[in-house]
């Protein structure tokens, strides 16, 4: 078996495509970016510098293609194509069905002509099925997989319509999926010999990832809504003093310790806080003598203080924050890299 680093060739334009491989290259394996001579469309996607867009400068590809090198070849350059799949032992691409097959990058072609390679090609629907030639951006993505239906969860007003997450959470998610099954994949191809083509749907992937929703669905036919009060509390942010703080006490036995913890107060003795039902019930009164509780702590002396009970709480940083954590620069979280030219 092969012990040299895993050599993985990206083809593509996303933010999944970019994030499978760059995760691979954080971890050992060699990874060169393949890009037309105008670059890839990731690099039309800020946060740029003062605003200004500049297609060497964009935040996400940036970040997105640490650890990669880079190369320029035309899509129509068959020879440079030819020499960089006999180099990789990894395809990773995003094109689409049509675009794959055409540029001899679909399953059958790659698997006649590069029988050891390992492509994880990862786009919005997969390259079967009756929506395999749509095309989709995140929002679609998680709405079409079902995430947004169940965000914003807990809250009250039904008029809310469904919620993406920040940023682009779904093609994240599928990348981290795609990159551990190529990995797995290219360890058993450098022992066989024999490859294989992971056609990965962002759509599906999501759809596999709620919570509970389509276990619910299937075997209670239950229909989880996005707008309701939460049963379990308390399960929120509440503010201290200089910052949010998160606490979630939902069994029987955290939210006793929670209230020896809070001295006892007159108010937890009552009959309608003694279970969970009945706090549920009460939940705005619940939350608000907590708060009261939390509003003479700064968040760390808190957080502090509560491990001591066994009682789950958990600071809210701002980004800013944590861009200054000196936890995190301790463990050289941060580190700077220069713009390969």
């Amino acid at each position: 078996m092969k012990s040299d680093p895993i050599r993985v060739l990206e083809i593509g334009d996303g933010v999944s495509s970019a994030y499978a491989a760059k995760l691979m290259g954080d971890h050992g394996a060699d990874v060169i970016k393949a890009e037309p001579p105008a670059g890839s469309l990731l690099r039309l996607r800020g946060p740029f510098p003062a605003d200004t867009p500049d297609s060497e400068q964009g935040g996400l590809s940036l970040a997105l293609d640490v650890n990669k090198r880079g190369v320029t070849v035309d899509p129509s350059d068959a020879a440079a194509w030819q020499r960089l799949l006999e180099w990789a032992d990894v395809l990773i691409h995003d094109l689409d069905v049509s675009t794959a097959r055409a540029r001899g990058l679909d399953a059958p072609a790659l698997g006649q002509r590069f029988p050891a390679l390992v492509t994880l090609a990862i786009t919005p629907f997969g390259h079967s099925g009756p929506y395999q030639n749509y095309q989709a951006e995140e929002l679609t993505l998680a709405n079409a997989g079902g995430w947004a239906y169940l965000s914003p969860a807990t809250h009250t007003d039904p008029s809310l319509p469904p919620l993406k997450a920040c940023g682009d959470q779904c093609g994240l998610m599928a990348a981290v999926a795609g990159a551990m099954t190529a990995l797995a994949l290219v360890r058993e191809a450098r022992r066989s010999g024999t490859g294989e083509y992971i056609d990965l749907s962002i759509y599906a992937y999501v759809a596999s990832v709620l919570e509970i929703g389509i276990p619910a669905y299937s075997y209670m036919g239950s229909v989880i809504a996005r707008h309701h009060q939460r049963s379990l509390i308390p399960w929120r942010i509440f503010q201290a003093k200089d910052r949010p703080i998160f606490i979630v006490c939902v069994e029987q036995d955290q939210w006793e310790r929670l209230v020896e913890f809070m001295g006892t107060p007159d108010w937890s003795t009552l009959e309608v806080f003694t279970d969970q039902p009945s706090r549920a019930e009460n939940q705005d009164l619940v939350h608000e003598f907590v708060q009261e509780f939390v509003s003479d702590w700064t968040a760390a002396d808190l957080f502090h203080a509560a491990q001591k009970h066994r009682i789950c709480m958990a600071p809210v940083l701002s980004l800013h924050e944590i861009a200054t954590n000196e936890h995190l620069h301790a463990r050289s979280f941060f580190t700077e890299v220069a713009r390969g030219g």
